[in-house]
């Protein structure tokens, strides 16, 4: 007698499945946007991945319904956005090659297409900035170099811990396990 999403780990059997409707999801979200959300900017979006349970037929009138409740949130709500994730793997790269093996899931090319057209959508030009300098340190952290013991893979660590240090300082985040993991390698 409890309302539950997506739990797998319990037999079907416990559960019975009921979809919303378009009226039922507005006003569950507007409650929270009214409320716990209120003064949030919030991205909705719809998956693009198929939930094949319910058959073709069954997905489609699933997302439809999604959308439909989205784009009333949007239109009532000055605070909420969409990104069209599902219209990105659909309709703009709407070709089998985008999918994974299982022609489900999007391929890990389309991955990156969407996270490149949502961080152009939702990401101030600082905040991409920010993104750069973050993955260029990451990826210096990942590189398994040719010559551990090299001068300039030394200097690449000193540089990476520096920077490393200024982001935790700019954008509050914690990047300690990668920094103890660098001085270890001095």
């Amino acid at each position: 007698n409890e309302v539950v999403a997506n739990c797998h780990k319990e037999p079907a059997v416990r559960f019975r499945r009921e979809r919303l409707s378009v009226g039922e999801i507005v006003e569950r979200w507007k409650a929270l946007l009214q409320g716990p959300l209120a003064e949030k900017q919030i991205i909705l979006t719809l998956s693009p991945i198929r939930h094949l349970g319910d058959g073709l037929e069954g997905n489609a009138v699933s997302k439809a319904t999604l959308r439909l409740a989205i784009e009333e949130l949007v239109a009532a709500c000055p605070n909420v956005s969409y990104f069209p994730a599902y219209e990105l793997l659909l309709d703009d790269l709407r070709d089998y090659r985008f999918y994974a093996e299982d022609l489900v899931h999007p391929s890990s090319q389309a991955v990156k297409y969407i996270l490149e057209c949502f961080i152009e959508a939702a990401f101030t030009p600082l905040d991409r900035a920010y993104l750069a300098r973050i993955d260029r340190a990451l990826a210096f952290c990942r590189h398994r170099p040719t010559n551990p013991r090299s001068a300039s893979y030394r200097q690449g660590i000193e540089q990476t811990l520096v920077e490393l240090r200024a982001l935790e300082e700019e954008v509050k985040i914690d990047f300690s396990a990668q920094i103890q993991a660098l001085e270890a390698l001095l």
